[in-house]
């Protein structure tokens, strides 16, 4: 949607708002890389607000911190993409004017590395958090399923899922991703169900911001070769466990989730919503009311479990199963 075009945007939202299923407005994309002037972008999203006041309203961004704040304002819904894959470190559009206050409009401290999804959600929400913005403002993160400059190199269905878990694990709340040409290989195509699948039981605790422990801000690029994260859902008893490990080495890890009060701690299951290929599922170590969760995880290997009370869910019959099960004594 651009402001340009003001009758033919108002037109769309007349036609769009009529549909159950709309799921967000989308108004620019990648404005800043191509500088395109902020308050056009700005009087868009107004516009849009304006008529359909009930759906959320958002833009992609293509840099790191080039005027955050302006390209932002209006907009419900942040979502950032730097390409990992294929990727020459640079934004997709052209290069705008930089300066000390906003930065470049290049892609920012990226060096082709899983690490710049940490460091770009990291930067932004240190932005959303000096505006003050931290409940009103939700950010996205694009999982690359497309080659970096029409190059051949795409992203194989492992590296698709360790992207959406690296989003997730950082704070991103919802994915969203293209592929102009539908061109999606068979392994693509397998780990975009796989995490589609997975979403409704993640988005159980996505939308319980007091479930989420945050993470300390970023102060310079990150050097993290394992991330995690714990949400903690009181209502039904349940932990939601999500590691990545960012090197190409085989890493073992252990997560200690804070108190947490389960009905029973004698039987814990812990169900698996993926993994990734021949990375080992975890193990719970029990010692009285504390629980640890230790694993073992491939080379850019990834996984998401739900850890709960064995005889709470046996007992429960509103609470849909997670996908896999297995119970640990």
């Amino acid at each position: 949607m651009r402001n340009v075009k003001k009758e033919l945007v108002a037109s769309n939202i007349d036609l769009a708002r009529k549909h159950p299923n709309v799921l967000l407005y989308h108004t620019a994309m990648e404005p800043d890389g191509l500088g395109i002037e902020v308050g056009s972008v700005h009087e868009t999203s107004l516009s849009v607000k304006h008529k359909d006041p009930y759906h959320p309203v958002s833009l992609t961004l293509s840099c790191e911190d080039y005027q955050f704040s302006n390209y932002t304002s209006g907009n419900d819904i942040v979502l950032t993409n730097p390409f990992v894959i294929g990727a020459n470190q640079r934004s997709s559009g052209g290069v705008a004017t930089s300066n000390a206050i906003y930065g470049s409009s290049t892609c920012d401290n990226c060096k082709g590395s899983f690490l710049d999804l940490v460091n770009r959600i990291r930067i932004f929400r240190d932005r959303r958090h000096l505006l003050q913005k931290d409940r009103t403002m939700q950010f996205w993160g694009v999982p690359q399923a497309a080659s970096a400059n029409d190059k051949n190199q795409v992203p194989t269905g492992e590296q698709f899922l360790l992207m959406c878990t690296i989003y997730i694990i950082e704070g991103a709340v919802g994915l969203m991703t293209w592929n102009e040409k539908m061109n999606f290989s068979p392994d693509l195509k397998k780990a975009i169900q796989t995490m589609g699948t997975s979403l409704p039981q993640i988005g159980r605790y996505l939308e319980r911001p007091q479930s989420f422990l945050p993470l300390p801000p970023v102060k310079s690029y990150p050097n993290d070769t394992f991330i995690a994260n714990l949400w903690l859902n009181q209502a039904d008893q349940t932990i939601l466990v999500m590691v990545a490990n960012l090197a190409p080495k085989k890493v073992s890890w252990e997560v200690h989730p804070p108190a947490f009060k389960f009905n029973s701690t004698t039987q814990l299951q812990t169900s698996w919503l993926y993994v990734s290929e021949n990375s080992q599922h975890p193990q719970i170590v029990q010692k009285q009311d504390k629980f640890s969760l230790t694993g073992k995880l491939n080379g850019y290997g990834f996984g998401a479990w739900i850890i709960q009370d064995k005889l709470a869910l046996d007992n429960s019959g509103g609470t849909p199963p997670p996908l896999n099960q297995w119970t640990t004594q």
